[in-house]
């Protein structure tokens, strides 16, 4: 606590525990994740990254990653796609107003 610009009590107090528990938590092995992340938020640092193989996370994350970016690139694929259906369409309806206002036009020349 020394370091942080917080005092113990501050500390104590955000994590809603007596200032013996939060001094319990020093002579731990272990700290269970909802503390850990509440200790995060408050010293604004990945505390995780302590406590766990960091080999281990880069995997983890390199392996969703990797899951993310392949979801991207078939998500941007089907936008391509859909975009020029789009534009397709859009040249179609153009056609076809075109068609029926020759249709129009003949039916007038017709009535004439």
């Amino acid at each position: 606590m020394s370091r942080s610009k917080f005092s113990v009590q501050e500390v104590a107090d955000y994590m809603n525990m007596s200032r013996s528990n939060l001094f319990s938590i020093y002579k731990r092995s272990e700290i269970d994740n909802y503390k850990l992340a509440k200790f995060s938020e408050l010293f604004g640092k990945n505390l995780f990254e302590y406590y766990v193989d960091k080999t281990a996370i880069k995997q983890i994350f390199s392996i969703e990653f990797s899951e993310l970016d392949q979801r991207i690139t078939h998500l941007e694929s089907q936008l391509r796609s859909k975009t020029q259906e789009l534009e397709d369409k859009d040249e179609i309806i153009i056609m076809l107003k075109k068609v029926v206002a020759l249709h129009e036009e003949n039916q007038n020349n017709l009535k004439k």
